[in-house]
C-alpha cells in the first residue's frame, strides 16, 4: 500500500531505452533493446533518470510460476485466512530523504507532488488538500527550516507510516491470523545511515544491519549493545518463520511477550529500542488525522477511481 509503487510502471522500460539511444512506443521491443545493452549502463541510466521499478500484473508463461497474477490493490486475499503476519516501520522513516536539503528547501516545500502520487485531483483542488495539511504538520509557522523535523513526520507518515496501518486494516478485512506489529527504533553502529552520515536515529532500512550480513559491514567490529539486539531480532524473526509467533516463550534474551494485533479495537506493538517494550497505537493523533484525510478525499484516491491502471 505504499504510495510510491502505486504509479503504473508500464512507460519505464520505453523511457530508459529511448534514454540509453533505442526509440520505440513498444515495451516489448524497449525490453528486448535492455537485454541486449551493458548493465552496467543500464543501471547508470536507471539513476540518472531516478526511474523507480514498480510492482506490475506479470504475464503467464508456460512452465513459469507466476508471483503477482492479480492487481495487488483490488487482489481477493482470502489466501491470507488465518495466515500470521510480520510486519513494521522505522521510527523515523524518512528522515534519510531530508538529510542533504538546505533550509531554502523548506521555504518553498512541494506536498503536491506527494499528493500526486495517491490523490488525482484538479490543480485547483490541491490547494485545499495542501492547506488541511499544512496547518494540521506546520500550524500558522512560516516555512522554513525551521519546520524541518514536521517535514519529515509528514514524509515518514504519508509514504510508510500510514501505509502501514492501512495495510493491516486490510489484513484484519481478509481474517489474517495474528499480526505482529512493531515500530524499530534502535540507534546502534549498524544504522545504515548512522554508518556513512553519522545520522542518529532509526531512518528507512536501517534494521536490515541486525537481520542480515551487510558486504560494507563485515569488517565492522560488533559492538555488545548491537549484538544485544542482533540476537534479539533474528531469534525473533526466525521464531516467527517457524512457529507463526516472534516470541512463542519467555527467555533471558527475549524478556517479553510480543502482543499480536486481532482487531482495530486494539493496536498493540513492539518497540525495537535498546530495552524492548510494548506499546499501542503509534504516532495514533498523526494516524488519526490521515483516517479522516483518506475518507474526505476517497473518491480523488487513485486506486478507487482506476485500479486497473495501477
Amino acid at each position: 500500500m505504499l504510495p510510491l509503487a502505486l504509479r503504473s510502471s508500464k512507460t519505464t522500460p520505453v523511457d530508459l531505452a529511448e534514454y540509453l539511444g533505442f526509440s520505440t512506443d513498444s515495451v516489448d521491443d524497449a525490453v528486448s533493446y535492455l537485454a541486449k545493452v551493458d548493465s552496467h549502463l543500464v543501471i547508470a541510466a536507471v539513476n540518472e533518470l531516478n526511474l523507480n521499478f514498480r510492482p506490475c500484473v506479470e504475464k503467464e508463461f508456460d512452465g513459469v510460476e507466476s508471483f503477482i497474477t492479480q492487481n495487488w490493490i483490488t487482489a481477493d486475499l482470502s489466501k491470507i485466512k488465518n495466515m500470521p503476519i510480520l510486519i513494521g516501520f522505522n521510527s523515523d522513516e524518512s528522515h534519510w530523504r531530508h538529510m542533504s536539503l538546505e533550509d531554502e528547501y523548506y521555504e518553498n516545500v512541494n506536498l503536491r507532488d506527494s499528493l500526486a502520487l495517491v490523490f488525482n485531483v484538479e490543480e485547483n483542488e490541491f490547494k485545499g488538500m495542501e492547506d488541511t495539511i499544512r496547518h494540521f504538520y506546520f500550524g500558522d509557522d512560516p516555512m522554513s527550516g525551521a519546520v524541518k523535523r514536521n517535514v519529515i513526520d509528514f514524509d515518514s507518515d504519508f509514504l510508510y507510516v500510514y501505509p502501514t496501518h492501512r495495510s493491516i486494516s486490510k489484513y484484519l478485512d481478509y481474517e489474517a491470523g495474528n499480526i505482529f506489529f512493531y515500530v524499530f527504533s534502535y540507534s546502534g553502529e549498524r544504522n545504515f545511515f548512522k554508518d556513512l552520515f553519522n545520522y542518529t536515529g532509526a531512518t528507512h532500512c536501517d534494521e536490515l544491519g541486525y537481520l542480515f550480513d551487510i558486504s560494507y559491514m563485515k569488517d565492522k567490529p560488533v559492538t555488545p549493545e548491537d549484538e544485544i539486539i542482533i540476537n534479539q531480532m533474528t531469534t525473533m524473526w526466525t521464531n516467527f518463520v517457524k512457529y507463526g509467533d516472534p516470541t512463542p516463550q519467555i527467555s533471558d534474551l527475549l524478556q517479553i511477550q510480543w502482543t499480536p494485533i486481532k482487531n482495530l479495537s486494539q493496536i498493540p506493538y513492539l518497540n525495537i529500542d535498546a530495552q524492548l517494550s510494548l506499546g499501542g497505537r503509534p504516532f495514533h493523533r498523526r494516524v488519526t488525522f490521515w483516517d479522516l484525510f483518506y475518507k474526505a478525499n476517497y473518491d480523488n484516491l487513485l486506486t478507487a477511481q482506476n485500479p486497473s491502471e495501477i
